[in-house]
């Protein structure tokens, strides 16, 4: 079963949360919840704290697992919710879909630049595997875009 949440933006950054994010989207007004998504994080103690500790007080917020996420976002608590969901690779946007959340958008934010990735932006390079993840959402009819905070108009992303 699939489940649209027009207030949810999954952002892909790998600098996880950073000043873009903690001031530019949480403490603005822009959201109500800010979501780490990431089974890394999520099962190290000292990262989960550390990134805990770092979400502002004015947003609810958590660090979750990759299907800890699913499960949490099929509920209806988030459905009537601004929500920024942060993950780590475009993988991670691919695994959420598959497994039935529709977002309202999907943010590029930052993908660092290194070998066997593809220049997109000034802040976003994609891996091969970065590029095959867009496409098989972009066949589902989901738009991609590059933004970096609120204010910024977002750029659709064709791959």
């Amino acid at each position: 079963m699939k489940i649209k949440i027009e207030g949810l933006i999954l952002r892909v950054d790998d600098r996880l949360l950073h000043g873009q994010i903690l001031i530019g989207w949480g403490m603005h007004g822009a959201i109500d919840d800010l979501y780490l998504i990431s089974d890394r994080i999520r099962h190290n103690e000292k990262e989960c704290r550390l990134y805990q500790s770092m979400i502002p007080a004015s947003v609810q917020g958590a660090i979750w697992g990759l299907q800890e996420s699913v499960t949490h976002l099929k509920t209806d608590a988030f459905h009537d919710r601004k929500i920024l969901a942060v993950v780590e690779h475009c993988s991670d946007l691919k695994f959420i879909v598959k497994a039935g959340i529709i977002p309202g958008e999907i943010h590029l934010g930052a993908l660092a630049h290194g070998e066997n990735r593809s220049e997109i932006s000034n802040c976003v390079a994609l891996s091969t595997e970065d590029q095959n993840a867009i496409q098989c959402l972009q066949k589902e009819g989901i738009q991609v875009c590059l933004r970096q905070l609120p204010s910024d108009e977002p750029i659709p992303l064709k791959i």
